[in-house]
């Protein structure tokens, strides 16, 4: 049986997307002022980590989204918009291009193997 189709979840399957996240916190936490990032990326992971529960619980995902960046600086004594936080951290995670080692190989073997390639992620 020959293989026709293979799909791919895009995020840390095909792209890195820690690596990109991690980056667009960065610049995020930097640009507000966020002095020790370390402490600023706990933060945030622990706020992102109750936001997404909520969200698998059937809660309102865009506005609890638009609320872990205003949570997360809150606590860490710093007023921001976290819904224009939000995009931003959007639009930097949407400029996320780093590949996972292999990938272009894997890539160009099912292609060469005549391999339809479907991929997706949850945005």
């Amino acid at each position: 049986m020959m293989i026709k189709y293979a799909i791919f979840d895009l995020d840390d399957t095909l792209l890195d997307f820690k690596r990109g996240e991690r980056e667009g916190l960065t610049k995020i936490m930097t640009k507000y002022g966020v002095s020790d990032l370390k402490q600023g990326f706990d933060t945030y992971t622990k706020i992102n980590h109750q936001v997404w529960e909520a969200i698998e619980q059937g809660q309102a995902r865009d506005a609890l989204l638009n609320t872990r960046f205003s949570k997360a600086f809150n606590l860490l004594g710093i007023k921001v918009d976290g819904a224009a936080v939000e995009a931003e951290y959007r639009s930097s995670l949407d400029t996320n291009f780093y590949k996972l080692q292999g990938v272009d190989e894997l890539l160009s073997d099912l292609k060469a193997a005549g391999v339809h390639l479907l991929v997706g992620t949850r945005n």
